[in-house]
C-alpha cells in the first residue's frame, strides 16, 4: 500500500500537466474558431472534464488513505 501511495502524487502531477495541455489546446482551438470543427472542441472539453474527475477521485483517495495511516 505504501508503494501505491507514493505513486499517487506523481500520477496527479502528470494528469495536471495533461489537463493544462488539453486546456491550452482548447483555448487555441476556440481562438482559431471556424478552422476547427465544433465536435473536436467539444471532445477537448469532455476530455478535460474526465481528466479533472480522475484527479479529484485520486486526490480524495490519497487524502483518505493518508488520514487512516
Amino acid at each position: 500500500m505504501e508503494i501505491l501511495l507514493s505513486f499517487f502524487p506523481v500520477v496527479i502531477i502528470i494528469l495536471l500537466v495533461a489537463i493544462v495541455a488539453v486546456l491550452f489546446t482548447g483555448v487555441l482551438a476556440m481562438g482559431i474558431g471556424s478552422r476547427i470543427a465544433p465536435d473536436i472542441r467539444n471532445k477537448l472539453m469532455k476530455t478535460r472534464l474526465v481528466l479533472q474527475g480522475i484527479i479529484l477521485f485520486l486526490v480524495v483517495i490519497y487524502v483518505a488513505a493518508q488520514s487512516f495511516r
